[in-house]
């Protein structure tokens, strides 16, 4: 009865997931891979939807290293919209993506004059790239109508690169074509839902792979021993404190490197950044 409450009042049970799937002291997780992105489904229990911040509890809190050991997390900095400035080939847009620059407080401060607005600029600037309209943008981010209304016609005026290769992408897959990730991987996209799907396919599984470049590159240089999890664009690893500052540096020269598609005459600068401070 109590989850059965729990459930229509909306309650997580992460909690109660990981303790139904321990066996010998350790969570073991089902992962799918079968995506048509690529890109993995962790469940029982979903690992990749530990929230950072959930009011009195961090759930993040709950990864624990070996004994002897930090949790040491690298994140990609914004990934999926690098993707989609590879993809695209708009010099302006890419523009954004160059070192010391910061996408989303930039959007933040053009749009709302503040920089404590990044996160909700963030929902705005992931959810363009993968055609949400005025409607779905204040939906999900609470902004107004109009101010919804006028970032759209302002990333449109300001990046007619990204606006093309976006009505490019979802003619194709209206039609039906296979689109291509960058890295070959083909992507069938519903033709209904094309205008929305296609862009967030490209952009979604490029990510992924350009993730998972970073993931090789970490087995080349025998770090895989301490990787635990993937959380999306996140790389969770258990190591030695000993030796924690010499693999953290290790790790994100694994995941920094130049892209671009077979298309691209430029390339965007993939990295990665370290958690806040050793787990």
């Amino acid at each position: 009865l109590a989850s059965l409450v729990g459930e229509f009042n909306g309650q997580r049970f992460i909690l109660q997931q990981i303790c139904e799937n321990v066996v010998c002291g350790r969570v073991h997780a089902f992962i799918d891979a079968s995506q048509s992105t690529g890109r993995w489904s962790i469940a029982n229990p979903g690992l990749t939807t530990l929230r950072k911040e959930s009011g009195p509890l961090t759930e993040r809190a709950l990864f624990l290293p070996e004994p002897g050991h930090a949790i040491l997390t690298v994140d990609l900095a914004q990934i999926d919209a690098r993707a989609v400035a590879a993809h695209c080939q708009d010099d302006a847009y890419m523009d954004l993506f160059e070192e010391g620059r910061d996408y989303h407080a930039e959007v933040a401060v053009a749009i709302f004059g503040d920089v404590g607005k990044r996160d909700i600029a963030k929902k705005l600037n992931h959810s363009v790239n993968y055609g949400a309209g005025a409607s779905t943008l204040s939906e999900i981010t609470g902004v107004s109508f109009s101010t919804a209304k006028s970032y759209l016609a302002g990333m449109a005026k300001t990046y007619p690169g990204l606006a093309r290769w976006k009505r490019d992408v979802a003619d194709e897959a209206s039609a039906g074509y296979l689109l291509d990730n960058g890295f070959g991987r083909k992507l069938r996209t519903d033709p209904s839902r094309a205008s929305t799907v296609g862009t967030a396919h490209i952009g979604q599984s490029c990510a992924r792979d350009l993730f998972m470049e970073g993931l090789l590159r970490v087995d080349d240089a025998g770090l895989t021993k301490y990787v635990r999890c993937l959380v999306h664009d996140e790389l969770v690893l258990s190591v030695p404190r000993d030796t924690y500052h010499d693999i953290a540096a290790e790790v994100l020269r694994c995941f920094d490197f130049e892209w671009a598609p077979p298309h691209g005459a430029r390339a965007v600068h993939v990295y990665g950044s370290l958690g806040n401070r050793p787990g």
